[in-house]
């Protein structure tokens, strides 16, 4: 199994560190910050595989963080995560998160198993080293 390195956007401490101790026990390298503006940050510092985000944060949001990775800033792929509001605005936030490029998206709450699933689905495909290309 690949291991990815991987940008932990969320507002919840718990929650973060929940996220950040599966991926690692996954064989994952994890970052975590607690806002979009920090994401964003971390990302022009960093290049990583896959971007957690939360969807509803403060400063910025989920949203302006999917924005920044599609408009070329990073190759990263992401996983767009929410659990704040009722049900419609859940509903709404993820399809804003689809339509704006996250490759993945998943309703709070949910298992921890399935996140390092859509993680791991969602991440860069990687040539075998040694794998010849033809040119």
């Amino acid at each position: 199994m690949a291991s990815y390195s991987i940008l932990i956007a969320e507002d919840d401490p718990e929650m973060r560190e929940l996220i950040r101790e599966r991926l690692e026990r996954a064989g994952h390298r994890a970052i975590c910050v607690k806002d979009g503006a920090e994401a964003i940050e971390a990302i022009r510092r960093k290049a990583v595989d896959v971007v957690v985000t939360d969807v509803q944060m403060p400063r910025k949001d989920g949203h302006e963080v999917i924005n920044f990775v599609r408009n070329g800033n990073s190759g990263a792929r992401i996983v767009a995560i929410t659990g704040e509001g009722g049900e419609f605005e859940r509903e709404i936030n993820l399809t804003i998160a689809q339509t704006l490029g996250a490759h993945s998206v998943l309703r709070k709450p949910f298992s921890l198993d399935e996140l390092v699933a859509a993680v791991e689905a969602a991440a860069p495909v990687r040539k075998p080293l040694g794998t010849a290309t033809a040119v």
